[in-house]
């Protein structure tokens, strides 16, 4: 008869319960590690970092020969990171640190590190506009333009003082610069642009504006490129509110400039003045002997008395043929002007306007 063999044992030897312990523990160190790790990487990385506190648009700007710690100082100092040293991480793992690009950034509420850092690095940028209008004086201009770009108005104003860089770059003098400059909306694709960069793209606009036609009819006027724009600089200043009228004005000063006459354009003694709030020219400031008081020199002045809009170039260019050669404001304060080749009917539409401003106290 054929022996029975044991039966085989069901219990677990002591060694394989150890390692399966072993594994257990080595398990859920894992998951709670990946869970911590996972965790880390939420808080360094996704979860909101920007301090939010003030609830207004942000933005940092960012030098062209900035490093990342020059970045890292801005941030801090406008406070718009909740935790700095978490977004040092983000920026040392994704390689920002050398690839810090220039530019105007818009900061987003509730952006996270790794969103911010991924904006840093691939230079996604505000685009720029710079809006020129309403110009008198270089100074303005370099303090306007100052605003939009990264140039501060010093190094702008220096160029424009600049004669040199003026006579080499623009064939012109330093007061005739700003005849050099067109009224419109300039854009760009970075804030950080120096100031001959700008004057760079001041000269290319001034170039596609002076079209053959236009200078065509600069020729006909027996007028150059600069003497266009000051003259338009007076008939702009001369007729701000009806512009419709301005070809008629220019018309006025290109009969006073043929005769020849003194232009005696009021807008050329209040610039010589300084004081641009000036509401009404009286004779004793007629006396001033500055070049750019029409009412003592012939001729047009050295420079223009702001900067002249595409409007007030073209009414100089189309200029009304006439033989008017005095021009004073209405009295109605409509914005028009009564025209006469007569001195005598000046004086009466002189005297006339003079009356109702006195009626208006305006001195």
């Amino acid at each position: 008869m054929a022996k029975k063999s044991a039966p085989k044992s069901t219990k677990k030897t002591k060694g394989s319960t150890f390692i399966s312990k072993v594994l257990k523990a080595l398990f859920l160190l894992v998951l709670i590690g990946g869970g911590y790790m996972a965790y880390m990487y939420y808080t360094s990385a996704l979860k909101p970092n920007i301090n939010t506190a003030e609830r207004k648009t942000r933005y940092i700007y960012i030098k062209h020969d900035a490093t990342y710690a020059d970045v890292l100082q801005e941030l801090k100092d406008k406070n718009i990171l909740l935790d700095v040293v978490s977004f040092d991480h983000i920026a040392e793992l994704k390689g920002y640190k050398n690839k810090v690009t220039p530019g105007k950034y818009f900061i987003k509420k509730n952006m996270s590190n790794k969103e911010l850092v991924n904006i840093l690095k691939a230079g996604l940028q505000e685009k720029v506009t710079v809006e020129i209008n309403n110009i008198r004086t270089k100074e303005q201009l370099a303090s306007r333009v100052s605003k939009y770009i990264e140039a501060d108005s010093t190094e702008l104003l220096n160029l424009l003082n600049d004669d040199e860089y003026c006579m080499n770059n623009f064939k012109i003098t330093t007061e005739q610069i700003l005849t050099k400059i067109i009224p419109q909306d300039y854009q760009y694709n970075t804030w950080a642009i120096d100031a001959k960069t700008f004057m760079k793209k001041m000269k290319q606009a001034h170039q596609e504006f002076w079209t053959k036609e236009r200078i065509h009819k600069a020729e006909i006027q027996n007028l150059t490129k600069p003497e266009v724009a000051i003259l338009a600089s007076i008939v702009q200043q001369e007729q701000q509110v009806q512009k419709a009228e301005r070809p008629r004005i220019a018309g006025v000063y290109l009969n006073r400039l043929r005769k020849p006459m003194k232009l005696q354009a009021d807008p050329t003694v209040i610039f010589a003045k300084g004081d641009f709030n000036i509401n009404r020219v009286t004779y004793n400031m007629l006396n001033d002997n500055s070049p750019y008081n029409t009412y003592q020199h012939e001729g047009l002045p050295p420079g223009p008395i702001c900067v002249a809009s595409a409007n007030a170039i073209d009414a100089v260019l189309n200029a009304e043929p006439h033989n008017y050669i005095y021009f004073c404001a209405k009295e109605d304060f409509s914005g028009f002007h009564n025209f006469t080749v007569s001195y005598t009917e000046h004086e009466k539409n002189a005297q006339r306007y003079a009356k109702a401003l006195d009626k208006l106290g305006i001195k």
